[in-house]
């Protein structure tokens, strides 16, 4: 395939690792972003700002993201660190209360870079304007795709700027990292299609029908605040007080800098913290630990509490399409919009940026899509064979408990529980949650053996 320019859809994480990707195959790439260039000042973060819906929330960055960010950005740890972000070993100095117990302190486990949304996005921006090749138009936004005379590639796309100006940009691929709302595959299946100067007709529009994602309706509402650390601080860096079967709703603490914590609480099934400064704390007391509510009423408020509602996870199975057009690729959300709850989403697209990479080495212009789409399939369902199990626990989270997910249940509950007292399991459930390994490394013999001995107990003891 023709090498020269590509176009990237969206400044999100998963836009900026691609055009990085990008911007090692072709002379030329251009990232497209609907808002105004961002504060790039180092106190961003505490203000409000438009932009990513997500970015006042938590976000957790996993070993397997934190990895592929520094393969393509070298030091960029270290330049984190000089502006605020904090780096800790995560297995250690984060309390999880999970399933009923906290875990058990794991020293040797991974190490975690923690800062605000905004932050890595500042950084990844900056790294990224030092290269010769790739470009920021901002304050534009996507209004279409362009087509070839018979329909089969995309060749570009149609924008419109701040000041009204209409343009087409043509490309030899689009990589779409709008998000959830993303409206690329409509325009592939449903908008209409404006005949060329030339007098091309209209082709129909079911060339490329595109089934319906994958869903997994949670009902989810979480609200975020912004505090100053209290002068005498804990002897964590970071806790989560995780949701139970009968109680659906936790709340997590991270450090965004060294002065400041972002607290969010969430609740499915319709639960919702509260948005009023006075009462935000109140959802802290009904957890299934007090230990948040105790540290943030030592703390200080900085911002204003804000609220994001996420009503489901989808999964759209490009890798099942027989037919896609030629010319574009989907990338993080716009792929695969997972429970934010569970801190996959960056992660995920660091890595399929990695499958991109890889992709574009090793496939000509037929071959891309299919290898692209199939190793971002091997990326993204052990996450979401995770996610879907851990929220059907919830008593009141409508949805189907097969046999599988039942028993899948069963398995890591007591994962968990062995995860308070023995802290080689919690180091491989950490290889898990971290996307370094898959679920079923979990069912090691000595794990296995762990897990039998625990439930046999159990049970005895129930009796």
């Amino acid at each position: 395939m023709k090498k020269h320019t590509a176009f990237v859809i969206g400044a999100s994480i998963a836009g900026l690792m691609a055009a990085r990707v990008l911007a090692n195959h072709f002379s030329k790439v251009v990232v497209l972003e609907r808002d105004a260039p961002p504060d790039d000042t180092s106190e961003a973060h505490l203000r409000n700002a438009k932009g990513v819906p997500q970015s006042d929330h938590t976000h957790v960055l996993l070993d397997s993201g934190m990895t592929a960010i520094v393969h393509y950005f070298p030091g960029i740890i270290e330049e984190m660190q000089e502006s605020g972000a904090q780096r800790f070993p995560i297995t250690h100095d984060w309390r999880w209360f999970q399933h009923g117990t906290w875990k058990v302190p794991a020293p040797n486990g991974y190490i975690t870079t923690s800062q605000h949304r905004r932050s890595l996005d500042q950084h990844l921006r900056r790294r990224l304007a030092l290269l010769p090749n790739l470009q920021f138009i901002d304050d534009c936004t996507v209004e279409g795709v362009l087509w070839d005379d018979a329909r089969d590639n995309i060749t570009g796309v149609s924008i419109i700027q701040k000041s009204g100006t209409r343009k087409q940009l043509h490309a030899d691929l689009v990589v779409d990292a709008s998000g959830k709302g993303s409206n690329t595959l409509s325009w592939l299946t449903a908008a209409p299609y404006e005949a060329s100067e030339r007098g091309v007709a209209n082709p129909p529009w079911d060339k490329f029908p595109i089934a319906a994602p994958e869903t997994l309706p949670i009902k989810l509402c979480y609200v975020s605040r912004i505090f100053e650390k209290p002068k005498n601080l804990p002897n964590w860096q970071a806790m989560a007080v995780s949701p139970l079967a009968h109680l659906p709703r936790g709340g997590v603490v991270m450090p965004i800098d060294d002065k400041h914590w972002l607290a969010t609480f969430f609740g499915y099934c319709g639960e919702q913290p509260s948005t009023t400064p006075e009462n935000f704390l109140d959802f802290a007391k009904t957890l299934a630990a007090p230990d948040l509510h105790e540290a943030l009423e030592q703390a200080k408020p900085v911002t204003v509490p804000k609220k994001f509602l996420y009503p489901q996870s989808q999964w759209q199975r490009l890798d099942r399409e027989r037919k896609f057009p030629g010319g574009v690729l989907l990338i993080g959300d716009a792929l695969c919009s997972l429970d934010p709850v569970f801190g996959q989403g960056m992660s995920l697209a660091c890595k399929e940026a990695q499958a991109l990479d890889a992709a574009l080495q090793a496939s000509d212009k037929d071959t891309l899509r299919k290898r692209y789409f199939k190793a971002c399939q091997k990326i993204i369902a052990p996450a979401w064979q995770i996610a879907q199990a851990e929220v059907l626990r919830f008593e009141k989270m409508p949805g189907i408990r097969t046999g599988l997910i039942r028993l899948t249940q069963w398995y890591t509950g007591h994962v968990f529980d062995l995860c308070s007292q023995h802290e080689k399991t919690y180091l491989a459930l950490a290889d898990v949650i971290h996307l370094k390994r898959g679920p079923e490394s979990l069912m090691r013999p000595a794990i296995l053996a762990r897990v039998l001995l625990h439930a046999f107990t159990q049970r005895s003891q129930n009796k």
